[in-house]
């Protein structure tokens, strides 16, 4: 084992422990088992976000998958099916953003839901099946694939966004607003709990849809939306590694190399470069490497984005979401991102295959 694999086995047990800490996930009511978004420069906690519990949730099961510690998982999984479940209570939904300090100029993410951070909270449920012993947990997650009935569209689309009043302003041409190939990963991520949780037949026909809408390659995005067209690619990834489309090994393969060719120089040390986009890129890297022997997915490349990567680590095992302030905050979803990337690249450095089951909880 090379000093440098050490190095990098330090830094991923760093990041580990960070996610575990109390930090993240909080352990104090009223927002008990509430997962932290980011921490600002000042390491004060900003807001707790629902998208990211649910990431949370599927994360943990890649923890337990990978550690073998059933006991901690097990615990901050029942913590966070407990906080879905508060956040429930009132039947009116959850806000995208429940801020812990004052609210900056009325978030307008707060003023509708996104389709995207309800599929991944009912993905986390589903990934704890067999870990948090929860008595709602699956109660919790029929609740909210109700709240995803209204995003079904008569011609099997699904709205990015639905606002609460129809008067309401948000940015539509803002990616996460708008349908598009990010969506892959919103049908796939449905589609893959159906073994796990009855999905009420409209949502399964309109997930059905839109997977195969937007599974061929689209046009890839700017360097602005890399994280979006990454999120393309993973949805692909999680319909073949859950059996639901193999030829999307080759799709995602293709999709990456393009991605990749046009924004050269995105997934380096420079303001524009964001620890969760290169974080993504590291892992899909590294899938295709390993599960399809992709050439042109070349260890050079990988091992570069993995050095890049490990710049943005603290010595306590956070992640910066940039090297650059006013965006150099601790991030918890980069955190989990860059913790699988590092996970799945020492095994392409040590020529190991990467474990299917893993890819089960590609967060």
């Amino acid at each position: 084992m090379t000093g440098k694999m050490i190095s990098i086995r330090s830094v991923v047990r760093d990041i580990q422990s960070w996610l575990l800490g109390p930090e993240v996930q909080l352990t104090d009511v009223p927002h008990r088992g509430g997962v932290v978004g980011w921490f600002d420069e000042k390491d004060s906690p900003i807001f707790l976000y629902p998208e990211v519990v649910g990431y949370y949730l599927t994360w943990l099961a890649f923890f337990e998958r990978i550690s073998g510690q059933v006991n901690e998982a097990a615990y901050r999984a029942n913590l966070a099916l407990s906080w879905i479940d508060r956040q429930l209570s009132d039947g009116a939904g959850i806000k995208t953003r429940i801020y812990l300090t004052e609210m900056p100029n009325d978030d307008w993410r707060n003023r509708g839901s996104f389709v995207f951070d309800l599929a991944m909270l009912i993905r986390g449920i589903a990934s704890v099946r067999n870990l948090a012993d929860y008595p709602e947990r699956r109660a919790l997650a029929m609740r909210l694939m109700d709240l995803l009935l209204p995003f079904c569209t008569e011609s099997g689309s699904l709205h990015a966004f639905q606002p609460h009043e129809i008067t309401n302003c948000f940015p539509s041409s803002h990616w996460s607003c708008v349908d598009g190939s990010y969506q892959t990963k919103v049908a796939a991520s449905l589609l893959s709990v159906h073994a796990a949780l009855p999905i009420p037949s409209r949502l399964r026909e309109t997930a059905i849809s839109v997977y195969h809408k937007w599974r061929e390659p689209s046009q890839m995005h700017s360097a602005e939306c890399a994280h979006a067209t990454f999120y393309y690619m993973e949805g692909l990834i999680i319909a073949a590694a859950n059996g639901l489309d193999p030829g999307a090994w080759s799709l995602a393969a293709n999709a990456f190399i393009e991605a990749t060719k046009a924004t050269p120089g995105f997934y380096s040390s420079n303001p524009q470069a964001r620890s969760d986009v290169i974080g993504q890129a590291l892992r899909i890297g590294c899938i295709l490497h390993n599960k399809c022997h992709q050439r042109d997915t070349s260890f050079n490349r990988i091992h570069h984005l993995a050095e890049v990567l490990m710049q943005f680590a603290t010595d306590e095992g956070a992640i910066l979401f940039s090297q650059f302030s006013p965006l150099r905050h601790k991030n918890v979803w980069a955190s989990m991102f860059a913790h699988q990337a590092l996970c799945f690249y020492e095994c392409v450095a040590e020529g190991l295959p990467i474990d299917n089951g893993w890819l089960q909880f590609l967060v």
